[in-house]
């Protein structure tokens, strides 16, 4: 997640010098982005729910 973070942060100083149609594609590839990263958060969550609670636990 920090280099994700270090990514978009990049982009970000990027999207300040681009034109307005530029930049509504840079918002739809955010947008793209966010959802593919909610999606793989939403897979982890579902596989830690499945493991046995001890195990949970102990990787805490």
């Amino acid at each position: 997640m920090i280099i994700y973070k270090a990514y978009t942060f990049s982009i970000q100083q990027l999207h300040h010098k681009m034109d307005n149609n530029v930049q509504c594609l840079y918002i739809l590839l955010q947008n793209m982005e966010s959802r593919i990263v909610a999606k793989i958060l939403i897979i982890l969550r579902k596989q830690q729910l499945e493991l046995p609670n001890h195990i949970v636990f102990r990787s805490l």
